[in-house]
């Protein structure tokens, strides 16, 4: 879920509500979406800010832009991390994201997959903040950085990884990012 571009973007749905151009629409989202999805403001005072660049109220209804229809994990990556958990490998979700969505996707059991999970708003720091990957890391505990694999669909958010000397892969589609585990575990039994 991303404040700026793409099709499905928060931007795209609340130019659709309040009939204005996707780019208007992020510049509307962007100067609060920061501390939103850092937890650092509540849902309330992230409406209030737009509000106010807007220069006039925004329904209930035109605020019905939080993307939860198919934020499920898809049924083979959720066989991928019960597979790894069945081999004794912890695999945890880092996200940056909201309530509205977090609450989604814990009601229909999607978290419950993961040894544990570390939520942006939850935790005050976001990808690609340094901050969240060390918080991430000391959940792990004694896991030596280059025994971790960290997944984003996002370059700008493999670089802080791959600094603190995590193994990284860029996830393109799922059948990608699956076969690219299995080769690292395949390469790590071999060894």
């Amino acid at each position: 879920m991303t404040a700026g571009g793409g099709s499905s973007s928060l931007s795209t749905d609340l130019a659709e509500q309040l009939k204005i151009t996707p780019d208007r629409a992020a510049e509307l989202l962007s100067p609060s979406w920061s501390n939103f999805v850092r937890g650092k403001i509540t849902e309330q005072a992230f409406w209030g800010s737009i509000e106010r660049r807007y220069g006039k109220p925004i329904s209930t209804t035109q605020r019905d832009i939080w993307e939860t229809k198919g934020m499920e994990p898809l049924p083979s990556m959720v066989q991928l991390v019960h597979r790894l958990k069945t081999h004794g490998y912890n695999v945890a979700l880092l996200s940056n994201t909201i309530p509205a969505t977090t609450q989604y996707l814990k009601a229909d059991g999607s978290y419950d997959v993961f040894s544990f999970t570390v939520l942006s708003y939850e935790v005050g720091s976001a990808k690609p903040d340094l901050e969240i990957y060390t918080l991430a890391l000391e959940q792990f505990g004694d896991v030596e950085p280059n025994q971790i694999v960290f997944l984003d669909d996002q370059e700008r958010c493999l670089a802080p990884a791959r600094e603190m000397g995590m193994q990284t892969i860029l996830v393109t589609d799922a059948s990608q990012a699956i076969s690219e585990v299995n080769s690292l575990l395949e390469r790590d039994h071999a060894h």
